[in-house]
C-alpha cells in the first residue's frame, strides 16, 4: 500500500523467541508537497487604505513562501503555525494606485512540485478630505468665484457698450 500523511509516528518492532526477546523504535517522517491550504481573497481599496494578505500553506518539510506582484518580490512575514504548516503575511500601509496588480503566492519545498496561487488587488483613487467634502467645497467655492467673475465682466461689457452708444448719439 501507498504511505499516506497519516501513516507517520513511532513504531514499535518486537521479536519474541524462545532464547530471548528484543524490540527497537523507528520513528516514520512522511514527506509531502507543500500546498496552499488557504489564501485572502482579491480586494478593491481606496488609496490610503491598509491591506493585508495572508497565505497559509502546509507540506513537509515545511514549506517556503514567497510573494510577488507583477513578477516583484513582495516582503511578508512567515510564521510557523505547526511543524508543518505556515502563515506568510503581506501588509501594505497607506497603498498607492501603484499597489493595484496581481499578488502571487508561491509555495515550495523540494518534494514534488510548488503550488502558486493568486489574488488580484485593485487600488481606487479617491479625493482626499472626509468623502471627498473638503473637494467639494473647494470645486464650488471655485466654481461659484468663477461665476461671479464672469457675471461682473458681463456688467462691465454691457455698461461699457451702453455708454459707447450714448457716446456716439452725442456725436
Amino acid at each position: 500500500r501507498h504511505v499516506t500523511r497519516g501513516d507517520k509516528g513511532l513504531y514499535k518492532c518486537t521479536a519474541d523467541h524462545t532464547v530471548g526477546a528484543s524490540s527497537d523504535t523507528l520513528i516514520l517522517k512522511v514527506l509531502y508537497p507543500a500546498t496552499i491550504v488557504s489564501i485572502s481573497d482579491s480586494q478593491t481599496v481606496n488609496t490610503d487604505d491598509r491591506v493585508k494578505f495572508q497565505c497559509v500553506a502546509e507540506g513537509n518539510p515545511p514549506p517556503n513562501i514567497t510573494w510577488t506582484v507583477n513578477g516583484l518580490r513582495v516582503h511578508s512575514t512567515t510564521l510557523t503555525t505547526s511543524h508543518d504548516v505556515r502563515t506568510s503575511t503581506v501588509i501594505l500601509d497607506r497603498v498607492r494606485t501603484n499597489a493595484t496588480g496581481t499578488y502571487v503566492c508561491t509555495v515550495s519545498n523540494n518534494v514534488g512540485e510548488s503550488d502558486v496561487k493568486s489574488l488580484q488587488l485593485s487600488v481606487k483613487a479617491t479625493l482626499r478630505g472626509e468623502d471627498g467634502s473638503t473637494v467639494v467645497i473647494w470645486v464650488g467655492a471655485i466654481a461659484g468665484g468663477l461665476w461671479f467673475v464672469i457675471c461682473l465682466g458681463l456688467a462691465v461689457y454691457f455698461i461699457q457698450r451702453r455708454r459707447n452708444k450714448e457716446d456716439k448719439k452725442r456725436f
